[in-house]
């Protein structure tokens, strides 16, 4: 998982939290299944992810792609590749980026 789904689901968890003591849910149940169900799906998925990825890898080689991060990044961080001369924001070639 990378680092920008993580940040999101922790800010949703800490926003539901807190919304939670906001609004003195605690004492229902629907907070507390909302909160296992997270957990759960959570949990369920994180073994699957391996096998996702391997399948996502298997089809990019089959298409000529390569394994590499689409974004041009490696798993720690490195850039793979140079950035682009185009502009990466409107996606328009020859605009150069500040």
């Amino acid at each position: 998982m990378g680092r920008t789904a993580r940040i999101s689901l922790l800010v949703g968890l800490v926003a539901g939290i807190a919304a939670g003591f906001a609004g003195g849910w605690w004492g229902h149940l629907w907070i507390w299944l909302a909160l296992a169900i997270f957990f759960a799906v959570g949990l369920a998925m994180t073994p699957l992810t391996p096998l996702a990825e391997a399948r996502l890898h298997e089809m990019r080689r089959a298409a000529g792609l390569g394994i590499e991060s689409p974004f041009g990044i490696s798993g720690r961080g490195e850039r793979t590749r140079p950035i682009q001369k185009s502009c990466s924001v409107c996606l328009q070639p020859g605009i150069q980026c500040r």
